[in-house]
């Protein structure tokens, strides 16, 4: 009897391990879906000049008279292409050198345009001084026309490089409000000993910064300085399905995966005093580690995972859709089964997601 009990028992957990697999399907197209909508918004950042971009330079010599080695990379953080392209147009800024082509085009065609202005200006003179109504014809009127094109044409680039200018400061004074994880913030949040096991990702070029927000590309990842937008709605989707929220994943089991959440060095965590406060911080470390795709500096066996989350029903052989790879090297949505082991996929808020998505 007690042998027919405990196989009732593993066939029930093998028919809901198959039945798993059903909003693992269903979340599976929605990380997708916001892996494209990284993929846009990374785009955008880096246009808007609030991401790096990397610049490769062409060997030779340059202006000064120095040799340039093929193939060096500079890191452009704060600038946009659309700004260096306008400045090096119009032969200012940093990189005036490598618009140069465009430079000497700008100011021969600049230069031409005054000529044919000049000249026409000059015809309308003359042929208005020999028309029929030469009396009722003022020379100055042509003149006044003439200086007005000049002074509009000069005053345009101004114009343009004040807009570009007040854009990027606003769009980075936002940013910099809703700043997603630097290093200090991430140390408080998860503790010395596991911000040692995070990738940090320097976006500036120069190791000033370090940063461990990264666009979830498919389970790859390119750093940024703030919380993604499908970060964001992960997080409003997957509130309630957080295991360690909803109290079907102890606490004790997630602080045993790696020595990630809810360390003893951890300060924020060792001053809460009541167990609902500690559950309600291990939840958040979860959701701000997937919201924000951190990555580990070393993999980890999935297997290792599995072992320490052993109250999660997961049985191996069930897995058909999602069991390729066999380690654990960042939060990343794309990673299913990593997903699985720390959310009730049954409980996450697919229209809030879905509809979030689409609106995005």
């Amino acid at each position: 009897m007690k042998f027919m009990s405990l196989l009732n028992i593993g066939i029930k957990d093998w028919f809901l391990s198959i039945l798993d697999n059903i909003p693992r399907i269903i979340f599976f197209f929605f990380a997708a879906f916001t892996s494209g909508i990284d993929a846009l918004q990374c785009m955008i950042r880096k246009l808007a000049g609030l991401d790096t971009y990397w610049t490769t330079q062409v060997g030779g010599v340059n202006d000064a008279g120095e040799v340039v080695a093929n193939g060096n990379k500079t890191a452009n953080f704060g600038k946009d292409p659309l700004t260096e392209f306008i400045y090096g147009t119009l032969g200012i800024g940093d990189s005036a050198t490598a618009y140069k082509a465009l430079n000497t085009v700008f100011w021969s065609l600049s230069i031409f345009a005054l000529i044919i202005l000049v000249v026409s200006t000059m015809v309308a003179i003359i042929k208005s001084h020999y028309s029929e109504e030469y009396q009722n014809t003022n020379p100055w009127k042509y003149i006044y026309t003439a200086i007005k094109a000049i002074l509009t044409y000069a005053i345009m680039p101004v114009v343009i490089v004040v807009g570009l200018q007040l854009s990027s400061l606003i769009l980075r004074t936002l940013d910099n409000i809703t700043a997603g994880a630097d290093y200090a913030k991430i140390v408080g949040i998860y503790g010395q000993s596991a911000v040692n096991k995070f990738k940090a990702s320097e976006i500036d070029g120069n190791d000033k910064d370090k940063f461990f927000t990264h666009y979830d590309f498919f389970g790859e990842g390119i750093a940024t300085s703030n919380t993604t937008f499908s970060g964001m709605l992960f997080t409003a989707s997957a509130y309630s399905s957080n295991r360690v929220r909803n109290l079907s994943l102890p606490v004790s089991e997630v602080k045993s995966f790696n020595g990630i959440f809810a360390q003893d060095d951890c300060a924020e965590y060792s001053r809460l005093t009541t167990e609902e406060e500690r559950i309600e911080y291990v939840a958040y470390q979860i959701d701000y580690a997937f919201s924000n795709h951190i990555m580990l500096n070393s993999s980890v066996s999935f297997s290792t995972l599995q072992d320490a989350l052993e109250s999660v029903r997961y049985t191996k052989s069930t897995d058909l859709l999602f069991g390729a790879g066999s380690t654990f090297k960042s939060f990343s949505k794309y990673n299913v089964r990593a997903v699985w082991m720390f959310y009730d996929l049954w409980q996450f808020q697919y229209i809030v997601a879905f509809g979030g998505a689409v609106t995005i």
